[in-house]
């Protein structure tokens, strides 16, 4: 998809997951690059360290795993996408 893209609802019409954790990963997101994707991780980290703590087993964590994979993936996509528009404007001076 393409970075830089983001709607104002809170529920996605697609699947209906809670915004914004429940879009990392779908191939609709578009995320805007200027986010505090950070944020989001350390929610989702602390969650799965607390589902660990708590004795959860870890295969039955692999769908909050593979979300900190994908925001993860969000957070370096954005900032590929910040550098490139940065190189692109000194590029235009």
């Amino acid at each position: 998809g393409r970075v830089g893209k983001s709607g104002s609802a809170n529920v996605c019409l697609n699947c209906e997951t809670t915004r914004p954790i429940g879009c990392y990963g779908c191939e609709f997101f578009k995320p805007l690059t200027g986010a505090d994707h950070d944020k989001y991780l350390v929610m989702v980290e602390k969650r799965y360290q607390t589902q660990i703590a708590l004795g959860i087993p870890i295969n039955v964590l692999t769908a909050l795993r593979n979300k900190v994979v994908n925001i993860k993936a969000t957070i370096y996509a954005c900032q590929i996408a910040q550098d490139n528009a940065l190189a692109d404007g000194l590029s235009n001076d």
